[in-house]
């Protein structure tokens, strides 16, 4: 119960409108070292996701929305099938 809350805490993580994102992204990070970000694979090894949430955690909680917008859209097009970048 304690994982799931702290993994809920930082995934409700702002930029604040006047923070350097470097201030906000090592709050993101400190805060996903406390959160067990593994699960255990069928094949028994344990895999981090801690990467990928941390990630998340940054694009979803920029404060200025037209960098928002344009990172979601770079993101979108890297992760797209068809996309050859």
């Amino acid at each position: 119960m304690v994982m799931m809350v702290t993994r809920l805490q930082l995934q409700q993580m702002r930029q604040d409108r006047d923070e350097p994102a470097w201030t906000s992204a090592a709050r993101i990070k400190s805060q996903a070292s406390v959160c067990q970000c593994d699960v255990k694979c069928t094949c028994g090894v344990n895999v981090l996701y801690s990467d990928q949430m941390i990630q998340d955690t940054l694009i979803v909680s920029l404060a200025d929305d037209d960098i928002h917008l344009d990172v979601l859209g770079h993101v979108t097009l890297q992760h797209h099938p068809f996309h050859r970048g």
